[in-house]
């Protein structure tokens, strides 16, 4: 459950977070600047384009690079997957280098209106903890010796079915088809997925159609019907029903407002 979402600008220099402990779980990444972890013992190097997790019970704060304030993320959630939990240390946490596209990715979710009482916060703030979480998931496995190389495939296989899947969603694929296209059985996949994300491959596959749909009805000029399709709903009908089970309105009254 998303507990505090932070973006934007930050002079963690001239205001430095104190060091302590905090009840949540803290993702913050650094997207352009440089910040740097403190601890009890100090303060650890400054890094760009980083991304730390913090365990509830570590002590930590931030500080920043003089004259030069840096753009930050920052989620805190009550859980995490807990097949990452179980990866972590003890106490502590964990942090990496995020690669351009990383960081391109994180700075789109900058931009969602977080504040707002946007449809969308739910499925937004699920589908960027897994995200999250699966970006220190293969950091960690691909932090391993080579021996071990294949605990990778579960979180590889997920990552590939979702990019598979969203690429052709309008198709409405089978899972089948999916297990097919990123090399094991329908049944394997749906392991790896329970492993990985703790949900059905169909839970995760309709939060990517519910994704695009509430993205492509921001725009007024866009048929519900082409939404509908575009998002492998099939006919109008189906996805209108679909998309109130879901959010509690239909996508008309949804966009009613917008228009």
């Amino acid at each position: 459950m998303l507990y505090y979402v932070g973006t934007g600008e930050r002079d963690y220099y001239r205001h430095p977070v104190p060091c302590r402990q905090r009840a949540p779980w803290e993702f913050q990444a650094v997207l352009s600047g440089k910040i740097a972890m403190t601890e009890p013992s100090g303060a650890g190097p400054l890094r760009a384009r980083h991304l730390w997790l913090s365990a509830p019970e570590h002590a930590h704060g931030w500080t920043g690079e003089a004259a030069h304030p840096a753009q930050v993320l920052v989620f805190h959630f009550l859980n995490i997957p807990e097949p990452l939990a179980r990866r972590l240390p003890a106490r502590g946490g964990v942090d990496l280098v995020l690669s351009k596209k990383q960081v391109m990715r994180l700075e789109e979710f900058s931009r969602f209106p977080w504040r707002q009482m946007h449809p969308a916060i739910l499925l937004r703030s699920e589908h960027v903890l897994l995200e999250l979480s699966l970006i220190v998931l293969e950091a960690l496995e691909v932090a391993k010796p080579r021996s071990t190389h294949v605990e990778n495939i579960p979180a590889m296989r997920v990552r590939q079915a979702l990019d598979w899947f969203e690429a052709r969603m309008e198709t409405n694929p089978s899972l089948e088809e999916v297990a097919q296209a990123v090399g094991c059985s329908a049944s394997q996949l749906r392991k790896h997925f329970y492993l990985i994300m703790q949900r059905a491959p169909k839970a995760a596959f309709d939060q990517l159609r519910f994704q695009r749909a509430l993205h492509l009805l921001a725009d007024p000029g866009a048929k519900l019907a082409w939404i509908g399709e575009t998002c492998g709903f099939g006919d109008p009908s189906t996805f209108s029903r679909a998309f109130k089970a879901k959010l509690g309105v239909s996508p008309a009254q949804w966009r009613g407002p917008r228009v």
